[in-house]
């Protein structure tokens, strides 16, 4: 193994161990935090209907409220730090989540931190975007992502060679990447 290769496979365990931690914090606000709100909500509901008085009924009808409020920010927070329903819906159906235009015909499940480096790059390159499409294709052992009407910034840059792939225009407006459909430990 050469010294590029070394590098590159320690590039995808440091990306795989980033993937990891951003899913252990989303299981923590998922089964921590999110719980204990909704645990929350549904005493002051009970205390709700318990109440005779008009403005002590008011009162924690707002509360309710605020409450399911901060459980809506604790989901959408969970989501942005590992994308929630990957490993329940796939690639493909997350994707959904962020454009209706995703083809990804006989593309199968990747490994989990391959499907959390894609969603992660993809997101970045269509936030602010418009109408944008995504394209997946397993070609070989390398996963092709082809994004129309998505931008290049660092940030997806980043996201794309942490997990051991690269990222380009292809000249017809559209953006590819490609990531090794295997961990570089693995080959």
């Amino acid at each position: 193994m050469d010294d590029a290769d070394r590098l590159r496979a320690s590039r995808a365990r440091l990306a795989a161990a980033r993937i990891g931690e951003r899913r252990r914090y989303e299981r923590a606000l998922h089964d921590g935090v999110q719980q204990d709100l909704v645990a929350l909500a549904v005493r002051l509901q009970l205390a709700q209907e318990l109440v005779d008085d008009r403005t002590a009924a008011d009162t924690l009808e707002e509360l309710r409220r605020e409450v399911h409020e901060a459980l809506d920010n604790v989901r959408r927070l969970a989501d942005e730090i590992y994308p929630s329903g990957l490993d329940t819906w796939g690639l493909r159906d997350t994707l959904l989540r962020l454009t209706p235009h995703v083809r990804a015909e006989g593309v199968g499940r990747q490994r989990p931190e391959l499907e959390a480096a894609v969603v992660l790059a993809c997101r970045a390159a269509v936030e602010g975007g418009g109408d944008v499409s995504i394209e997946l294709a397993e070609d070989g052992d390398e996963l092709r992502v082809e994004l129309a009407g998505a931008r290049v910034t660092d940030e997806v840059a980043d996201i794309v060679g942490a997990a051991g792939g690269s990222v380009a225009p292809n000249g017809t407006g559209r953006l590819v990447a490609t990531f090794p459909r295997q961990s570089a430990d693995a080959r």
